[in-house]
């Protein structure tokens, strides 16, 4: 990394016209660095801007994040990126509007833009094959490695004038600013982003981005600083004539495997997915796309010159990292342990009492639909009683697993205590927890228990669900799963394998509703 001369600060502060954060930008902004917050504090800011809402809800459904099962709301969108992600995402759509007027300007601002936009998603596909990466905050940092750029467009309007093709070769254009300033434009980007109080994880790696351009060693440099300076290689693929597209393309790839340990199939790979997905986000981030016919010769290269790369020799660094991520995997899993049970691995009942609180909290204030579902295993004791205790484990870990096939990913499936198991369905309204209420209980009619001695044992099951959306009648979390265990009494009451919705308005008044 090179400093910045006190001369060139001087300038840069003394800029009016540099790229700054809009408002919704430096709210999120702060957001980042506030250890306690949460994704109620994140929706109240997002939801500020209608059109930032919007460009979340197509990033949720765009091939990049999207699931089975289409986001419907920002809570949703929300609950799938989580609070880095939504966060650094919102950041991403809210600093691509900086101030880029281009008159008298050297700088190709949409060029810039389209540079900026590959790298980001390549920095994302490499981060995602990387040890200790976040996908989204790799997103973040390869969009903005070349902010610097930007700001020194704004304080030294000449500096890139009559560099019409070197644009596209950004070694060369690197090596103008070196001569120039004594710098490149990662030192500056990398000023300027901590400047705006972005966090360290996202200045840094672009503060030593461009620093492999000429040193060979990258031992001791952290997996997103090589994700960032990867990208930046293989962005000049996206900008590069046709007839240069094969050279750029093997340079790129040669100097990213070298410090990655990324094999040439895994980078055929990368390519050929932000091809497939580049106009999409393009579009989403107001990028013009001069030829969308570039982009499938481009994935057509990679097919052709990747693959015929020798990829017989296993890296030892695969190695290492395969037995880093076993270690890191071992220790998740022990942390995981003393929030599932036992027997199913399911959720346990202190994991669904923290997650309800918080979701309770977020439906309260936003009006976020909010489904508890609970389900009781009919007759279970007679089970017990006639094929033994064992019989009856077996019978709960497959009835667990039938109801994970029910869910949605993002749903926390529970068991509560006994035979009895808890469904929290975040932002699903009265319509989606009657589905998966029948869903649930039309499962147990078509699937039969198989126990290990050979008996076949077909159970049903009684559920009570309630719906919650805010409203008065639920003083807290608690009155919410009274009402849902209430509702499960009424179904065993009046004559088992059914469901009963509970009335939001009135707890006490339970609905039969034909399962």
């Amino acid at each position: 990394m090179m400093p910045l001369s006190d001369s060139l600060i001087k300038i840069l502060r003394n800029c009016t016209n540099l790229p700054s954060p809009p408002a919704i930008a430096n709210k999120i902004i702060e957001l980042s660095s506030c250890e306690t917050s949460g994704l109620g504090d994140v929706a109240d800011v997002v939801g500020m801007d209608p059109a930032l809402s919007a460009k979340l809800m197509r990033m949720a459904n765009s091939p990049l994040y999207a699931k089975q099962r289409k986001i419907e709301n920002l809570r949703q969108a929300i609950t799938l990126f989580g609070l880095e992600g939504t966060l650094n995402i919102a950041l991403s759509f809210s600093l691509k509007h900086t101030d880029t007027d281009a008159q008298n300007s050297g700088l190709d601002y949409n060029l810039y833009w389209k540079r900026s936009l590959a790298a980001a998603m390549l920095c994302q596909e490499i981060g995602q094959r990387l040890q200790g990466c976040s996908k989204d905050s790799t997103f973040l940092a390869g969009l903005l490695q070349d902010i610097g750029m930007l700001a020194l467009d704004k304080a030294k309007p000449d500096l890139y004038k009559n560099l019409d093709e070197q644009q596209k070769h950004h070694e060369i254009l690197c090596q103008h600013e070196v001569a120039e300033l004594g710098c490149d434009h990662s030192n500056v980007g990398a000023w300027l982003l901590s400047e705006w109080h972005l966090p360290a994880k996202i200045f840094e790696p672009v503060a030593v981005s461009h620093a492999t351009f000429c040193e060979e060693s990258t031992t001791d440099t952290p997996d997103i600083s090589k994700a960032v300076a990867c990208s930046c290689w293989l962005a000049d693929i996206f900008i590069s004539e046709d007839k240069d597209v094969q050279t750029v393309m093997l340079d790129a790839v040669s100097k990213a495997e070298r410090i990655t340990g990324i094999s040439h199939v895994e980078f055929r790979d990368i390519i050929e997915s932000v091809s497939a997905n580049y106009s999409d986000l393009a579009n989403m981030f107001d990028i013009e796309v001069d030829n969308p016919r570039m982009l499938e010769f481009i994935s057509e290269q990679a097919k052709e010159v990747l693959i015929l790369r020798n990829l017989n020799k296993i890296k030892e660094t695969e190695h290492l990292q395969e037995a880093a991520a076993q270690l890191k995997s071992k220790a998740m899993e022990l942390e995981e342990e003393s929030r599932r049970d036992s027997l199913t691995k399911l959720h346990n009942r202190r994991h669904f009492d923290e997650a309800i609180m918080v979701e309770f909290d977020n439906s309260k204030k936003h009006r976020w639909p909010l489904g508890v579902i609970f389900v009781d295993l009919d007759f279970f004791k007679r089970i017990n009683d006639t094929f033994g205790h064992d019989a009856g484990d077996e019978v709960l870990v497959q009835a667990s697993q039938v109801l994970l096939k029910c869910m949605r990913d993002t749903d926390i499936v529970a068991r509560y205590g006994g035979e009895e198991f808890t469904i929290l369905l975040p932002g699903i309204n009265r319509k989606g927890v009657e589905i998966a209420c029948n869903r649930i209980i039309n499962s147990f009619h078509n699937e039969s228990i198989h126990l290990k001695n050979g008996d076949v044992i077909h159970v049903t099951v009684s559920a009570g669900a309630v719906v919650y959306q805010g409203e008065p009648c639920y003083k807290d979390w608690s009155e919410l799963v009274q009402a849902a265990d209430k509702a499960v009494y009424h179904a065993k009451e009046n004559g088992r394998d059914q469901y009963y919705m509970s009335d939001q308005q009135e707890p006490s008044n339970v609905h039969q509703i034909a399962g």
